[in-house]
C-alpha cells in the first residue's frame, strides 16, 4: 500500500475546453473501465498514456509519480483557471507540472506526504521541498500556501509528535526506556 501525496494545485490560463474534459472526465472514477481504457486524468492533461509491459517506468518518466490520480475533486474558478485536489502514490505529479507549464499553463502547486516526510511548493517551474518532521516542529517557519493547505494535518502531526514525547518522557521517569 502507498503513501499518498495530497496534492492541492491551481492551474491557470488552461483552455477552456480542456478543463470541460477534466472535468467530465473526473466523474467517470477509477472503477470505470473507460478510465482505464483512457489511461486516467494525467493521460488526458499530457496526452501520453501506456499500459502493459513497462508502465511502472512510464509513468514515473511522464508523470512523475506511480499511478494516476486517487480521490480527485475540481473547483473551476474561471474560465481558464481549475483547482484540483487529488492524492497520488508516493509522490506528486512534478512531471505533469512541467508538461502543463511547457504548453503555456501556470501552475502553483503544495503536496505533502506524510508517510515519506515531505511537503513542497511548486510554482514558476521549481520544487521547492520541506522535511515533515522540521515543518510540525513548534518554532518551524511554514510557507504560507502549505500552511494554508495543510494547516490541520499539520497541527495534527504537531500534537502526535508531543504527545509522543510526553510518552517517552514518563517511560523514562519510571524506568521503563532506556538501553
Amino acid at each position: 500500500m502507498p503513501n499518498w501525496t495530497q496534492t492541492v494545485v491551481t492551474l491557470g490560463g488552461m483552455k477552456p475546453s480542456l478543463i470541460d474534459k477534466i472535468e467530465k472526465f473526473s466523474t467517470i472514477g477509477h472503477s470505470d473501465q473507460k478510465w482505464e481504457e483512457e489511461g486516467g486524468l494525467f493521460a488526458l492533461i499530457t496526452g501520453k498514456h501506456h499500459s502493459g509491459d513497462g508502465w511502472y517506468d512510464f509513468n514515473l518518466d511522464h508523470y512523475g509519480t506511480k499511478w494516476d490520480v486517487h480521490d480527485v475533486q475540481i473547483n473551476r474558478e474561471h474560465d481558464d483557471t481549475v483547482v484540483l485536489m487529488f492524492q497520488t502514490a508516493w509522490s506528486p505529479p512534478l512531471k505533469v507540472f512541467e508538461h502543463l507549464e511547457a504548453e503555456g499553463v501556470d501552475v502553483d502547486a503544495v503536496y505533502l506526504d506524510e508517510g515519506c516526510n515531505y511537503a513542497g511548493q511548486y510554482f514558476d517551474g521549481e520544487a521547492d521541498e520541506y522535511d515533515y518532521k522540521d515543518l510540525i516542529a513548534e518554532d518551524s517557519i511554514i510557507p504560507g500556501p502549505i500552511w494554508d493547505a495543510f494547516e490541520g494535518d499539520i497541527l495534527d502531526a504537531r500534537q502526535w509528535a508531543k504527545e509522543q514525547e510526553e510518552e517517552e518522557n514518563d517511560a523514562m521517569a519510571h524506568g521503563y526506556g532506556g538501553a
